[in-house]
């Protein structure tokens, strides 16, 4: 296995927006979690080089089903890219995805580096903002944990809200829209739990890697709502009682546009 190889062909997908094109589904199966975490540090290293920018870190499969479902015993974790980011009200080419698919869900930014505790991870967020995630859904059925991690939590950017909120905790509200029609809600007190309890994980995993949060980094902290399969062309809304509201469209546009 090489994994600087691994790497290199599926950051040369990501960049040809063919996500999948030339690594197996196979080949990155046969991977232990361990060795997908290489392969995502390897492209992380790759794109950086290339002059993306890191911004911080996302945590995916939160819940129980989808941790049996990829046969992992914990959440992942992926890295944010500052090229892969918009603003709210972005209308963005649908070429750059294949099988796009979305998820509301909130993201704060770090105030300051904490220790590995729901209190202190309360306290280091500086902001709350929501957000639309987008993804590849690459094809060929159900990812397994290897999969997942390899690429990179199948991450392809997300859209920001541009409402900053403070961190409160307690009961919230999430409505995710796809074309108008509600197609996923959130309620009560999980929303904001998710937040600590993603960070809190995050910062105990992250040193496992040989990285650790740092102040001003983004931080996309899961959600208890669905991945959602889209239309390749469609207009989002995420609307929250108290974190703001975010929307984007998808365009068949050969450039991105913003409004």
């Amino acid at each position: 296995m090489n994994i600087e190889d691994i790497a290199r062909r599926i950051v040369a997908d990501f960049d040809a927006r063919s996500p999948g094109a030339s690594v197996t589904r196979a080949e990155l199966a046969s991977l232990s979690l361990d060795d997908a975490y290489r392969v995502q540090q390897a492209c992380a290293r790759l794109r950086e080089a290339h002059g993306d920018g890191l911004i911080g870190y996302k945590v995916g499969s939160k819940s129980a089903e989808a941790r049996q479902r990829l046969g992992t015993t914990a959440p992942v974790l992926g890295r944010l890219f500052d090229c892969d980011t918009w603003d709210s009200g972005a209308r963005i080419s649908a070429s750059r995805f294949t099988e796009l698919a979305i998820e509301g869900e909130l993201a704060v930014q770090v105030r300051h580096d904490f220790d590995s505790d729901r209190a202190a991870a309360a306290n280091a967020i500086d902001s709350v903002f929501v957000v639309i995630e987008l993804h590849n859904r690459i094809k060929g059925g159900r990812f397994r944990g290897s999969e997942l991690v390899a690429n990179n939590a199948i991450h392809a950017g997300f859209v920001r809200g541009a409402t900053r909120c403070p961190w409160r905790a307690g009961d919230g509200e999430l409505i995710i829209r796809v074309d108008d029609e509600v197609v996923a809600e959130v309620h009560g007190e999980v929303l904001t739990e998710t937040i600590v309890d993603s960070l809190n994980w995050l910062q105990e995993e992250l040193p496992r890697h040989g990285f650790s949060l740092q102040a001003g980094q983004t931080v996309l902290c899961g959600t208890v709502a669905p991945l959602l399969a889209v239309p390749p062309v469609c207009r989002v809304q995420v609307d929250t009682d108290r974190f703001g509201s975010v929307n984007c469209a998808t365009v068949p546009a050969v450039t991105d546009e913003s409004t």
